[in-house]
């Protein structure tokens, strides 16, 4: 509880910005208070540009914003101007892509959303794997590492999706495919390689974590076949725990609180992992308990206090909350909600951005599914998870950057 208060800490003050996959502390938190017994009837954009198509979500600092996009066979880096929508600059550079075969609904990318890193770094992971940095202020080009002959994507499924993430002057990115891979760490000013790992497996499309337990700072993520956690200090593998998936298909990052690592899969359901140092300072990882009924594929879910709200792929789509104690099921809909949404818990709310362009507005309910309101935000699908700052709301659907505000 105590680590989670500080990350309540952390998050105010920062609440507004969001720059990177999930916000501040990367598990969904936003500090912001809406009043739910006065919510507005509509909400109406302040502004929308047409960005390209793509998946990486907006992310927000300062008076800019940032998106990933893709146009006519390029990767297209924009920022905007928050206030007006107005561009700012643009960086574009070839990234052919050919996808899986049987992925033949997805877009052809890009699925990792930028990270912004000590505000002057912009980190953007390609769906092919060019990792580029550009100066945040200027869009100017300071490094890019182009991995692209070492990742087969159409072995990826949908190519590179995994979000990079950032920590004291590095990066760090978990490069390869289902034949393998390794996990790097680089410098954040200039691209070189400062460790490398090899986990046992290729790249999940799950993004990392960082988490700090027992005195050691870990990087904690799921490759195709399993959940592992890697020392940031040297890159050594501190455990690994077998989460094998039929497709390869671990999406959903994982959620770190004290000793507890939560972890769920479209085919392996909910699990809570518990760490343990020994003696000799080793790891130990076992499972505490586990949820074959809520079934997360590329919605990843949000904790409060003891209540994880979530939405499971089953039955066509349904919200749902667990005890994180104990696994057991609180409350669950019927079914048929939505094909995905992205969840955002904010002080005392949780907001749900559909695929199908509506946003939830949930009350934090332990007992039932509690709708506050129902807005429509777009009329194409909203893939790309949504940026919450300051009470504004940003939103990347099928080919637009939208901004709302009013909650």
């Amino acid at each position: 509880m105590r680590a989670f208060c500080f990350v309540l800490l952390i998050a105010a003050l920062s609440a507004s910005d969001w720059r990177q996959w999930r916000g501040f502390s990367r598990n969904g938190l936003a500090s912001h208070k809406l009043d739910l017994d006065k919510l507005p009837a509509e909400l109406t954009p302040e502004w929308s540009v047409e960005t390209g198509t793509g998946y990486a979500g907006p992310i927000v600092s300062g008076a800019s914003v940032f998106t990933f996009t893709r146009r006519q066979g390029r990767e297209v880096v924009q920022a905007f101007d928050r206030a007006t929508g107005k561009p700012l600059w643009k960086a574009d550079y070839p990234a052919p892509f050919k996808k899986n075969r049987y992925a033949t609904d997805m877009q052809d990318g890009p699925f990792s959303t930028p990270l912004l890193y000590n505000n002057t770094h912009l980190i953007t992971w390609g769906v092919t794997g060019i990792l580029s940095c550009f100066n945040a202020a200027s869009g100017k080009l300071e490094w890019r590492n182009d991995y692209s002959p070492q990742i087969k994507t159409d072995n990826l499924f949908t190519g590179v999706a995994a979000s990079p993430i950032g920590n004291a002057g590095r990066v760090y990115i978990h490069m390869g495919d289902d034949r393998g891979g390794k996990f790097l760490a680089l410098d954040a000013a200039t691209g070189k390689q400062i460790w490398a790992t090899d986990p046992g497996a290729g790249p999940g499309y799950a993004s990392p974590i960082i988490h700090n337990y027992r005195g050691v700072s870990m990087l904690i993520t799921l490759s195709n076949s399993s959940v592992f956690a890697i020392a940031e200090s040297d890159g050594r593998l501190l455990w690994s725990f077998p989460f094998k998936d039929q497709w390869l298909e671990n999406i959903v990052t994982p959620l770190a609180d004290q000793d507890r690592v939560l972890v769920s899969g479209v085919r392996n359901g909910t699990h809570l992992l518990r760490m343990e140092m020994q003696e000799d300072k080793s790891w130990k990882v076992a499972e505490a308990w586990q949820n074959a009924g809520v079934t997360m594929y590329m919605s990843s879910p949000v904790l409060d206090g003891d209540t994880l709200y979530a939405f499971s792929a089953r039955n066509k789509g349904q919200f749902a909350a667990l005890s994180i104690a104990t696994g057991k099921l609180l409350w669950q809909t019927e079914g048929h909600q939505a094909t995905g949404a992205s969840l955002i818990q904010a002080d005392n709310a949780i907001l749900a951005t559909t695929v199908e362009g509506d946003l939830l507005i949930l009350k934090k309910d332990k007992e039932k599914f509690a709708l506050a309101k129902k807005y429509k935000l777009a009329n194409s699908p909203i893939w790309a998870h949504t940026a919450l700052a300051s009470g504004e709301i940003f939103i990347k659907d099928e080919t637009h950057l939208r901004k709302y505000r009013g909650l």
